[in-house]
Parts: structure tokens; C-alpha cells; sequence
């Protein structure tokens, strides 16, 4: 009997081989999955990873953009952890960290 419709892109095996490669690393980019993918002779499209990733519910991650800490306060933060070096249990206490 003669199979109707479009087939699956990926088999099982290589669902789960893509799964494990982006969890390994959640931001890596195509690219890297691509080749990654590609040592296993899997090559599939930009849109079928996207589009397994989005089902299994990994989907796109975005590293978070911090700016570098300026000299200045880098100075500043170790001056002051030198300054507290020495204090006390109840001292650590009374203080509030905003992070």
C-alpha cells in the first residue's frame, strides 16, 4: 500500500538527537545544531528544527544582554568587600541585597 501524504521529517532517533544537542547548550544557534546534527548525517532545515524544538518545548532561548561591570565600580564592589572582611554574623545581618 502506497503511503499518502508528506512524510516525517525526523525519525524518533533523531528527535531525540536534536533534543539532546540543544539541551546540552539552550543557547546555542542553528548553526551549531546544523553541524552538530550534520556529523550524525541528519540534515534537515532551519524550519524543521525550529519546528521539533517548538513541539518537545524547548523552543528559542536569548541570552541576556549585561553590560560589562565599568573599572570604576569593579574597584569600588572589591574596596568595600575588603572593608566588611571581618564582620560579624549579626553584622551580615542587618544588610539588604537588591540582587
Amino acid at each position: 500500500m502506497q503511503h499518502i501524504g508528506s512524510t516525517k521529517e525526523l525519525i524518533e532517533r533523531n528527535e531525540r538527537r536534536l533534543v539532546a544537542i540543544t539541551r546540552k547548550n539552550l543557547f546555542a544557534t542553528y548553526d551549531c545544531i546544523n553541524l552538530q546534527l550534520r556529523i550524525h548525517q541528519i540534515d534537515i532545515s532551519r524550519f524543521t528544527v525550529t519546528k521539533y524544538l517548538t513541539l518537545v518545548g524547548v523552543g528559542s532561548n536569548f541570552e541576556a544582554y549585561k553590560p560589562a561591570l565599568p573599572e570604576e565600580n569593579r574597584k569600588r564592589r572589591l574596596r568595600w568587600a575588603k572593608e566588611q572582611a571581618n564582620w560579624a554574623m549579626e553584622q551580615w545581618g542587618n544588610v539588604i541585597w537588591s540582587d
